[in-house]
């Protein structure tokens, strides 16, 4: 019995090499996942941060927006919008990013910041890289005085179990130092949290669900009205961008938080003077302080933007909803005052036209209804003239909506991008390879839907949610 008991053992002596493999396997993956259940929330970021940018559990979040609607719908024309960033990242780490291997090297939670010094990312990794990392010391490669180590263009340390990367030392040295560990606005559902500080502060989460849903809160201060705007949806057809609000003070409320924004960006500074010399010769020191009382709803919408000349021309309009039949002069005609003006009638009412550059940048001044309305050119101002609706409108306690059409949006970009093209605007391409790097992902991007987005008054703070793509809304709807 004892022999073929020995004989049986010594046949599955390669069975048990592999039994004790599983064993060892399964014991690093439970060590694994508890070292990540067991990460605080919220990472390292240095103090007073410009930007912060976190989620719990990033590779779930790259899964699920990987596999989603939005995703799914660019497929055909676009196959991996993500590509990019994987190729950044492999570049930098030599590593193909996945969910997978990302959450096996650098783990679930994710904290990327802006500061003064650079970007930086805090990330709480599982067994495989604190052995990597172990292993490596146990080399010579070990971190300097204060603890931090380099690996290729990437200066990185430990602090608290987190590992803190950037290209600057200096973002690694302020987070060993005085690294703000307080919450964020991310949970624990892995969804994406973006914040920012600065005038106004803010931020955004996304949200589980189709369409790309998110909500948030900017520390801006709107109207908060009692009747429901009426304006949202008042286009006869789907604009490429609109927006509604009940006052135009709103109006230049989110104007002004759009111009800081933009100003980060290098070029901003010259198109905006080139917006001011354009618009020079139009003063608004004619209208009076009350020029635009008694309007209920206020909305301003790119219709369309021409590119039959080699600058592309917006085509927009701006609406003015009053509570009663619109019948006096009309509130900008004072802005007409050093222009050339043509006493023109739309839709049986009288209104202003005035010559300025062109056909296409000529302003026309119209009522219709309870309607002020000004266009940048005729065609547009005959088009809307008797033809906006007066709903439907949204819930009472909304005040401001935007809206965009991604297929509006998609063919008036076709159009710029002809344009780039035809001019061979982009570095080291042709007009052709520019035109077949472009055209895909603008025809991509054009099936998304609706951007449909809704904000409320709250006192000194706004919130807002809806969707970034949804494909169930147009933004005629």
């Amino acid at each position: 019995m004892a022999s073929i008991i020995r004989r049986i053992w010594n046949g599955l002596r390669g069975w048990r090499a592999l039994f004790a493999f599983a064993i060892v396997v399964a014991a690093l993956v439970w060590m694994d996942q508890r070292t990540l259940a067991a990460a605080p929330l919220h990472g390292i970021r240095p103090q007073g941060s410009t930007w912060v940018l976190s989620t719990s559990n990033f590779p779930q979040f790259w899964r699920r927006l990987a596999q989603g609607d939005a995703f799914q719908r660019m497929r055909k024309e676009w196959p991996r919008p993500q590509s990019a960033f994987e190729l950044a990242i492999r570049l930098d780490t030599g590593i193909r990013p996945t969910p997978l291997r990302w959450r096996v090297w650098l783990g679930q939670r994710v904290t990327m910041a802006k500061s003064q010094d650079d970007i930086g990312l805090c990330v709480f990794p599982g067994i495989l890289l604190r052995t990597v990392d172990w292993s490596a010391r146990l080399l010579g490669h070990r971190p300097d005085a204060d603890g931090i180590a380099v690996y290729g263009p990437y200066h990185y340390a430990w602090r608290d179990g987190f590992l803190i990367a950037s290209r600057s030392r200096e973002y690694v040295m302020n987070c060993l130092v005085n690294g703000d560990t307080g919450p964020l606005r991310s949970r624990s559902d892995g969804e994406l949290a973006f914040q920012w500080t600065g005038s106004p502060e803010g931020y955004i989460r996304t949200l589980p669900g189709p369409g790309l849903r998110v909500e948030g809160q900017v520390h801006m201060q709107l109207s908060d009205g009692e009747g429901p705007l009426s304006l949202t949806n008042a286009w006869p057809q789907p604009p490429v961008f609109a927006i509604a609000a009940r006052t135009t003070d709103d109006l230049l409320t989110l104007a002004a938080m759009v111009e800081r924004t933009a100003a980060s960006l290098p070029e901003w500074e010259s198109h905006k003077q080139s917006l001011l010399i354009a618009l020079s010769g139009w003063d608004v020191t004619q209208l009076s302080e009350s020029w635009d009382a008694g309007f209920h709803h206020v909305a301003l919408a790119l219709l369309d933007v021409s590119v039959e000349d080699t600058l592309p021309i917006p085509d927009a309009a701006f609406v003015m909803r009053g509570g009663s039949t619109a019948n006096a002069a009309h509130p900008l005609a004072p802005l007409a005052a050093h222009h050339v003006s043509i006493p023109y009638e739309w839709d049986g009412q009288p209104g202003l036209y005035i010559p300025w550059l062109g056909e296409q940048l000529s302003p026309c001044l119209g009522r219709s209804g309870r309607d002020w309305i000004v266009t940048l050119n005729e065609p547009r101002m005959a088009a809307l003239a008797g033809s906006l609706s007066a709903g439907p409108a949204e819930t009472a306690d909304v005040d401001v909506t935007l809206r965009m059409s991604w297929e509006s949006a998609g063919k008036a970009a076709q159009g710029i991008a002809r344009i780039i093209a035809s001019n061979s605007l982009l570095p080291r391409m042709s007009g052709e390879e520019a035109q077949g790097a472009l055209s895909p992902k603008i025809d991509a991007l054009s099936h998304l839907g609706t951007l449909h987005i809704n904000a409320r008054a709250e006192g000194e703070w706004s919130s807002f949610n809806g969707n970034l793509c949804d494909p169930a809304k147009q933004a005629g709807d």
